[in-house]
């Protein structure tokens, strides 16, 4: 699903039930199943939830043995990120980062808030961790994860 602007603001995306991502093999031969894109003032709520189907989707991913697999490339962004609100999230994660805000240090991400995060690490080694690059704004409520904004 591709939701694509331009998208002035503000645009509020309701989300009260679950959106569950395709588990076929035909649907996973794309590397995205819900995308944002060129959307201004975005704001997701409603307390629903992402479901990206965990272990059924992750034999798909085969990067690790694709050597036609290209990752995303690794470098500075011209792309601003700011006044964006994560609330009631909630769910669980195969890896012990569970949540990742890597924004560049040339443009960071300004105005960030984390609210009410739940994300339970389902592996050893401890608990859930996150993991920021150049994210600066401030957390509430719950946080599991710990946030790592800076303040």
């Amino acid at each position: 699903m591709v939701l694509k602007g331009p998208c002035k603001g503000p645009i509020n995306f309701l989300l009260q039930g679950d959106l569950v991502a395709p588990t076929d093999e035909a649907s996973n031969c794309v590397d995205h199943w819900i995308t944002f894109q060129y959307i201004d003032q975005l704001t997701i709520n409603g307390g629903g939830s992402f479901d990206g189907q965990g272990p059924s989707a992750w034999p798909y991913n085969n990067c690790d043995k694709d050597p036609n697999c290209s990752p995303l490339p690794i470098g500075d962004s011209g792309v601003k990120i700011s006044d964006v609100q994560f609330s009631n999230i909630y769910g669980t994660t195969n890896t012990q980062i569970a949540v990742t805000l890597n924004c560049s240090k040339s443009n960071p991400c300004q105005n960030i808030e984390m609210r009410d995060i739940n994300i339970a690490y389902n592996g050893g080694g401890g608990p859930a961790k996150p993991a920021c690059a150049n994210a600066y704004g401030a957390s509430y409520g719950q946080e599991h994860p710990l946030s790592c904004l800076l303040a």
